[in-house]
């Protein structure tokens, strides 16, 4: 990196969908993948979805960004922006390698996880240490944990070998999405019948959801990959442009469960009122993911029907806001996570 910067650690899908800004005031796009080269351990550059139309895959070198920021990326000029093409070291790795959902081995076999992030140092891009699930993370953490990168012995296309004594080096990280679906599946399934556990269980749903989302990501991601390697001309250019519109929708699903999130904190703390008029008429025109009704069993918005101004003054004065809210919430991003599976079998 040149110039000034934030340093510390930084996980690579925290930095996925922030704005890539350029010192003169010009956003970019934002960012797609963060590349690594797993020889040298470090990243050597990031992927952008660039604004407008499409313009084919863009990137930049980790030399290029001026600054991790909290909210954006920056870069000195825009034209630090290049198609990858232009970047033919960040474009091999792009296509050789994806360290997300690699198996972590011991030389013995023993499966210690699967990677499912990753922290590197701001400043100079070095990988410092793996977030981990699965394998015996799973057992002994219930979530995620990570270890540090001098635990790693080879990285290979497949898989990645650790040291022997690689459980030695574990440490506990947050739980993880995918091993809480495990536990709540059953309170999930009784959360699809009893609309009064939606109060509790929405972040539960959610974890489903995002879940899924990743997944489907990253199996499309390899899919597409694989196919735009052996396909020529228009073939390859329509599987690079379909990579690209994934890669905006996972990027808008990421912004839409963030705003949703935040009206649902919004009621938690301000519950008299919690959100703005121009956040309550961006509801109207959303339709509702399950039935809502008052204490009284009358109903307030049907399944799958719009809302209306109606419908969230009738959902206030019954006390019902919340249920609205999360029955909208819940139909958007379902919605999304159909669309993106649906743009996802066009490959």
């Amino acid at each position: 990196m040149t110039g000034e910067q934030r340093t510390g650690l930084l996980k690579t899908q925290d930095l996925v969908g922030k704005p890539v800004i350029s010192l003169q005031g010009e956003e970019v796009g934002s960012i797609v993948r963060i590349i690594a080269d797993p020889v040298r351990g470090n990243v050597v550059g990031l992927t952008v979805s660039v604004k407008g139309w499409f313009k084919g895959d863009q990137g930049m070198e980790f030399e290029s960004v001026k600054s991790f920021g909290d909210y954006a990326v920056t870069v000195q000029r825009c034209g630090q922006i290049v198609p990858l093409d232009n970047l033919p070291t960040v474009q091999k790795l792009a296509q050789d390698y994806s360290l997300y959902n690699m198996r972590i081995i011991t030389p013995e076999g023993k499966l210690i996880g699967t990677i499912d992030d990753f922290y590197f140092d701001s400043k100079t891009g070095k990988i410092e240490k793996y977030i981990l699930t699965g394998g015996v993370i799973k057992n002994l953490f219930q979530g995620r944990a990570s270890i540090p990168a001098g635990s790693i012995e080879k990285i290979g296309t497949d898989a990645v070998i650790a040291v022997t004594n690689v459980l030695e080096t574990i440490q506990k990280e947050e739980t993880g999405l995918t091993d809480s679906i495990e536990h709540l599946k059953g309170d999930l399934e009784n959360w699809k019948d009893d609309i009064g556990q939606w109060k509790d269980d929405f972040e539960k749903v959610w974890d489903k959801t995002l879940t899924k989302a990743s997944e489907l990501s990253k199996t499309v991601g390899e899919n597409l990959k694989v196919a735009a390697q052996s396909g020529k001309g228009k073939g390859k250019e329509l599987l690079t442009k379909t990579g690209g519109i994934l890669s905006e929708k996972s990027i808008q699903l990421k912004k839409s469960y963030e705003l949703w999130m935040d009206h649902l904190q919004a009621i938690k703390n301000k519950p008299e009122k919690p959100l703005s008029e121009k956040d309550l008429e961006s509801l109207i025109g959303l339709k509702a993911g399950r039935t809502v009704t008052d204490d009284d069993g009358q109903v307030i918005v049907a399944e799958n029907k719009k809302v209306t101004g109606e419908i969230i003054e009738a959902s206030q004065q019954a006390g019902k806001f919340k249920e609205l809210l999360i029955s909208v919430a819940t139909k958007d991003l379902e919605d999304q996570i159909k669309s993106v599976e649906k743009e996802a079998k066009k490959k």
